[in-house]
């Protein structure tokens, strides 16, 4: 038994344990998952009422609907995908990498229980009319916002990020620092590289996002709000997270996820390991995206760097799935539960990419507008309509699946 057990539940409190540790994590994440359903059923239920000739749920005020709906994106992400993809890494990676235990056991165990209090804290700040914005002006709702509660949701998701953070420092510790010797980082499995890689990402992104949190909450504070912490505008200086390519960065674990069950169903060895590897960095460094904020940068979605990237997506994805493939060859593949939901994780995040790259069609093909051509401008046009669609939505929604379903595959 590992040394930072302890029985009970006073154990489970004081627990450094990192296999105890990441059992907490992936059950809360999964009761996580089902809040978040539950808040996307509300929110499809209201539509249906959208014409006013079916009423199957009506909410009391459009600040109501907005607040279900936002926190249906924070509780996936910051109550569902990250704690399960820090649960699933904090039981796994240790073992992986043959560490003794999780790098600063004390520390992972104080990141779970900040990740848990303030979670609890942002979600019921939401229920008595708090959250993070207001769609419209607060005047023309039946039921505004409360002030102190606004506040203390900027708070308390700034308190969740900050606990990411520090879980994902503990994971990446691991990995660097306690690994035996002679294990090279070329040399560590699939899974334990792609949260070395993604927490990267993440420490890179994650402190811009607590920046524009900061940057809210300062502003909202004050007398008179001028911009950031106006709360019919706060949503768009954090929405960032959630859209192409910032949100793909929280599905890069199912990569290494996929690679460790594949070659065992497959009952054969990784050959093209470098490849993987090379393939999960590559598509790592595409979904870095703190500099597209769309609420600083409206045309963002125009420029070079934005659709390239939005573009290359794809392809280190198809290396990746090129490495799966080969594994697979004349291999007698043993089906089973996760063998399936492996697969399903991997083409819903392929899908996702996909849907990203169909989005910046219309703008990478749009310098053809020079050419004196009717079709392409029929072309180009419907294309360009596609940004402000539900595909954004989807890309979205089938990212963030792919991550929960690569989760519960591992």
């Amino acid at each position: 038994p590992s040394p930072y057990a302890s029985p009970g539940f006073a154990g489970a409190l004081a627990t450094g344990d990192h296999k105890a540790i990441g059992r907490m994590y992936l059950l809360f994440g999964l009761a996580g998952g089902v809040l978040s359903l539950v808040l996307n059923l509300l929110v499809a239920l209201e539509r249906t009422d959208i014409t006013g000739d079916f009423d199957v749920l009506t909410f009391g005020s459009a600040n109501q609907v907005f607040q279900t709906w936002s926190l249906h994106r924070t509780s996936l992400l910051f109550f569902c995908v990250l704690p399960l993809l820090l649960g699933l890494a904090t039981y796994i990676v240790p073992l992986q990498v043959g560490a003794p235990s999780i790098a600063f056991p004390r520390a992972a165990a104080a990141a779970f229980w900040t990740w848990l209090v303030g979670m609890g804290i942002h979600v019921a700040t939401v229920f008595v009319d708090g959250g993070l914005g207001y769609p419209l002006n607060p005047v023309q709702a039946a039921q505004g916002p409360d002030p102190d509660a606004i506040e203390l949701s900027l708070l308390s998701i700034g308190v969740v990020t900050i606990a990411v953070l520090l879980a994902s420092i503990c994971i990446m510790a691991t990995v660097i620092a306690q690994r035996p010797q002679g294990m090279t980082l070329y040399e560590v499995p699939l899974f334990s590289w792609s949260m070395l890689v993604a927490g990267g990402i993440w420490l890179l992104a994650l402190p811009v996002w607590l920046a524009n949190l900061a940057i809210s909450w300062v502003d909202f504070r004050g007398d008179d709000a001028l911009r950031y912490g106006r709360v019919d505008q706060t949503w768009d200086y954090l929405s960032w997270l959630w859209s192409q390519p910032m949100v793909f960065a929280f599905a890069i674990p199912v990569l290494g996820i996929v690679g460790e069950i594949i070659p065992v169903a497959a009952g054969k060895r990784q050959r093209m390991y470098s490849v993987q590897q090379g393939a999960i960095g590559a598509f790592a460094l595409l979904t870095f995206g703190a500099w597209a904020q769309p609420a600083f940068n409206p045309n963002v979605g125009e420029q070079v760097l934005f659709v390239a990237m939005s573009l290359l997506l794809v392809l280190p994805l198809l290396a990746f799935a090129g490495g799966l493939a080969d594994t697979l060859f004349k291999a007698k593949v043993r089906f089973s539960a996760q063998f399936a939901l492996a697969l399903l994780a991997f083409l819903t995040l392929l899908a996702a990419a996909g849907a990203a790259a169909v989005l910046v069609l219309g703008p990478a093909i749009g310098v053809v507008r020079e050419v004196d051509s009717d079709w392409l401008a029929d072309l180009i046009e419907p294309l360009e309509d596609l940004a402000g669609s539900v595909i954004a939505t989807g890309v979205m929604q089938h990212a963030l699946l792919a991550a929960v379903i690569g989760a519960i595959a591992g």
